[in-house]
């Protein structure tokens, strides 16, 4: 799983640095997302099958403790050098997106201004890259509903003895297909939007849910066993606040 990470971020680092030299690198944020629905989603089902509950609080609190800090020391820093080092006529520009990434909807801030026409010679703004975590911020905020909701219908039809994790399965199911679909049809029509929306991106992280809801088959040689432990040591619910 560390690895998988590790090939994600390291394709966008040298995507940027090399646009020519590996043109397809944008695809570790996909694989980014993946990972991280397939994380959270773990811990999620594992506090649901345990505890019977998910504390919304608790998980919220976690992950603004461990990425509000850094992220806005680095929107403070960042704007504090555009007001010293950028031409005035770019601080407008600059200051949407500040205040955007600052409230985790740069990714919408994005799609709009990609189909705006006023728009369409804004310069690369140092605040930019913060659409990735925009969109992982929102899905931190609508899985645990999601999961909830599952919850609640399970409970309803408990006389059926439908389990929460069968009701999630089917829920994150319906998110692959309805995003991944809606996805194709936008990158027709709006390959801007398509690109930073929530909407087109929800499938990756539903995708990475939806595998992390299916149980495993017992390992029957030494090498597939090795591999399972090292699987569970990366993905206890300890990690899982780690990597994502």
């Amino acid at each position: 799983m560390q690895g998988l990470r590790a090939f994600a971020v390291l394709a966008v680092v040298l995507y940027h640095l090399w646009p020519d030299r590996l043109p397809g690198g944008f695809v570790g944020v996909d694989v980014f997302f993946v990972i991280s629905g397939f994380l959270i989603t773990g811990h999620l089902l594992r506090e649901l099958t345990t505890t019977g509950r998910i504390g919304l609080a608790g998980f919220w609190s976690r992950r603004a403790k461990r990425l509000l800090p850094g992220a806005f020391l680095t929107i403070a820093a960042t704007g504090t050098a555009v007001l010293v080092w950028v031409p005035s006529a770019l601080w407008g520009q600059y200051g949407r997106e500040l205040i955007a990434s600052t409230v985790y909807v740069q990714n919408w801030q994005l799609a709009a201004d990609s189909v705006d026409y006023l728009a369409q010679g804004n310069q690369a703004s140092p605040f930019q890259h913060f659409w990735s975590l925009s969109v992982e911020e929102q899905f931190y905020i609508a899985l645990p509903l999601l999961l909830l909701l599952a919850l609640w219908v399970a409970r309803r039809a408990r006389r059926d003895g439908v389990s929460p994790a069968v009701v999630a399965q089917v829920l994150l199911g319906a998110v692959v297909v309805l995003s991944l679909a809606w996805s194709i049809v936008q990158t027709h029509t709006a390959s801007g939007v398509a690109y930073f929306s929530t909407a087109t991106r929800a499938w990756e992280f539903a995708l990475g849910g939806l595998a992390a809801t299916i149980p495993l088959a017992a390992p029957r040689t030494g090498p597939a066993r090795s591999v399972r432990v090292v699987g569970r040591g990366s993905a206890r619910p300890g990690s899982s606040r780690r990597s994502c």
